[in-house]
């Protein structure tokens, strides 16, 4: 197996035995894996990891260079002798060429981790995983050998130290300059690991930056969108609660040209937010403004005349919105593909005639928990069968017969939402209509 495993006639053990200078740095070695039990402080341990990545990358001998063949060697024949098994694992995700790599409720081992990052993913996503034996040393290492590769790093509501988002974000930073997109949405992450983003190598040009849940302040966020204003298209930075309306104004005048935005359960903002909004980013594509107390009819109003280019609107849980709201989307967007008002009790038949007749290109509609009855969802079977994919009608007051006909009428339905609003027996029979949809609740 060992002569197999060769890109110029050497075998892993005849490398390994060329590379026996290498061994000179073994103390170096020793002396990082032994940081995680000095009494250093993370910061000093993150800077020490960083000189020596720094030292090691520089090193032109030609012992560095075999020595890292062989180990990419290595770590290509553990994988494959794990393959077989790990192919069929519910919580790993492949692309056929395994440069996407997606992991979700695992826990990852620090071999695993370097086992990933030895096939040079071009994205790697992490959902709810654990990594609690993970190393200052190993996330370094696995940053190094993807440095050239990695694009886009998801690392979401994951737990442990070598997870935390501020660990990550100054690995990124200073390794990571081919990386567009990062999303470390509730990861922990704060003011401290979001400085890295703009304190960062000279080439990363970051597209989309994804801060969800974070512990984050205005300064860093300032400086990290000054810094990227000329890539940055995406900014989500939902329930971060500490942002003061001052800092998002200056966000809008300093990024004019995002397309995408989600501000929601920001609970700071406010109508002179939402004016500045309106004024700077016509280039809106979607935009995420759940439960903002300054949401208002008049204030939709006057985005949607600026943001004729959005496709996706999600108001949940906005209480002055009525009606009149949904009045103005089928006027000003008629081309819109996603559209959320859940929660919002003052919408009734009445918005969704106006939905019905004026959108007919809906794709996902969400009116859970609003006034949406029978009249409004025969509507929409009547007038957007041809594109509605998603409907959410959870605590609605709507019978089977309604319901029934919107599953007839609507070929390309595959997901439906009935919590609280509809009898076991009656979901069965709308399975039956259409087999292909996904009716929610399963049981």
């Amino acid at each position: 197996m060992e002569k197999q495993l060769t890109t110029t006639g050497h075998s892993v053990s005849e490398l390994l035995e060329d590379c026996g200078n290498c061994r000179k740095m073994k103390d170096q070695e020793l002396s990082l894996h032994l940081l995680s039990e000095s009494l250093l402080s993370e910061q000093q341990k993150l800077r020490q990891v960083l000189d020596w990545t720094h030292t090691f990358l520089s090193g032109g001998s030609e012992v560095h260079r075999e020595f890292c063949k062989a180990e990419s060697l290595m770590l290509a024949d553990e994988e494959k002798k794990r393959s077989a098994s790990a192919k069929h694992h519910p919580h790993v995700f492949c692309s056929a060429g395994g440069r996407d790599v997606r992991m979700e409720n695992s826990t990852l081992t620090e071999r695993c981790f370097l086992c990933v990052g030895g096939r040079r993913p071009r994205s790697l996503s992490l959902y709810s995983c654990s990594g609690p034996s993970l190393s200052s040393w190993g996330l370094a290492k696995f940053f190094t050998l993807c440095r050239n590769s990695l694009e886009e790093l998801q690392v979401t509501s994951c737990t442990g130290p070598g997870l935390h988002g501020d660990r990550m974000l100054p690995l990124i930073g200073q390794l990571c300059d081919h990386v567009t997109s990062v999303d470390v949405s509730w990861s922990g992450a704060t003011d401290a690991g979001v400085k890295a983003l703009s304190d960062c190598c000279p080439g990363l040009r970051l597209k989309s930056v994804v801060l969800n849940g974070c512990q984050l302040t205005d300064d860093p966020l300032i400086k990290l969108v000054t810094r990227h204003k000329e890539s940055l298209c995406r900014l989500e930075v939902f329930g971060c609660q500490f942002l003061s309306p001052f800092c998002l104004q200056t966000v809008f005048k300093t990024c004019a040209g995002l397309q995408h935005l989600n501000i929601g359960q920001v609970p700071r903002v406010n109508t002179d937010c939402l004016t500045v909004m309106t004024s700077q980013l016509n280039c809106l594509i979607s935009l995420n403004l759940t439960g903002l107390q300054a949401v208002s009819d008049a204030a939709v109003d006057s985005l949607l005349q600026s943001c004729v280019k959005l496709q996706s609107l999600t108001l949940s849980s906005c209480p002055a919105v009525t009606d009149l709201t949904l009045h103005s989307i089928s006027k000003y967007t008629p081309c819109i593909r996603d559209l959320d008002v859940s929660g919002c009790k003052a919408v009734t038949d009445e918005g969704v005639e106006s939905l019905a007749l004026g959108c007919r290109r809906l794709q996902q509609l969400d009116l859970s928990s609003t006034c949406t009855g029978n009249r409004g969802v025969t509507l929409l079977a009547n007038y957007c069968s041809s594109h509605l994919q998603t409907v959410k009608l959870s605590f609605c007051h709507i019978s089977v017969e309604s319901i029934l006909k919107l599953c007839r009428r609507c070929k390309r339905l595959k997901m439906l939402h009935l919590y609280g609003c509809a009898r076991l027996s009656a979901i069965e029979d709308i399975r039956k209509v259409n087999t292909a949809l996904t009716v929610y609740p399963l049981h």
